[in-house]
């Protein structure tokens, strides 16, 4: 099947996001379970949320990851800079859907006043 990727890399990069969402660990914890569902994906382990050690206050912050049987879910939290992102890599498929549920999600968990997005293809030459 020529062109048909092995999977595909969503990322969302959130600015200016709610200083409170930022550093809470649940709010972090929750969008991850959230964004499983709303991505119709299966976690294999519950996800893992990880605060950074207070002696790096310019990186202060969360980060996360749910490990999924298609790839992860991965959220990284700057609190200095209002900045949050978001990477979701599956080896199945993110169509328009699923993508504009995962930013509306950002949008509710942490909200952004501005979202960039990108979606890029993953091995494409995986079926050759």
């Amino acid at each position: 099947m020529a062109n048909k990727p092995f999977g595909y890399l969503l990322t969302a990069d959130c600015y200016k996001c709610d200083p409170h969402t930022l550093n809470d660990v649940n709010i972090c914890y929750n969008f991850l379970e959230e964004a499983v569902r709303a991505c119709g994906v299966s976690m294999q382990a519950p996800p893992l949320v990880i605060r950074t050690p207070s002696d790096f206050p310019e990186k202060a912050g969360l980060s996360a990851v749910v490990f999924l049987v298609e790839s992860s879910i991965v959220c990284h939290t700057l609190c200095v800079k209002q900045f949050c992102s978001v990477v979701f890599y599956t080896c199945s498929t993110i169509d328009r859907a699923a993508k504009k549920r995962l930013l509306k999600l950002c949008h509710r968990f942490f909200k952004p006043e501005k979202i960039g997005s990108r979606l890029i293809k993953i091995g494409t030459d995986y079926y050759d």
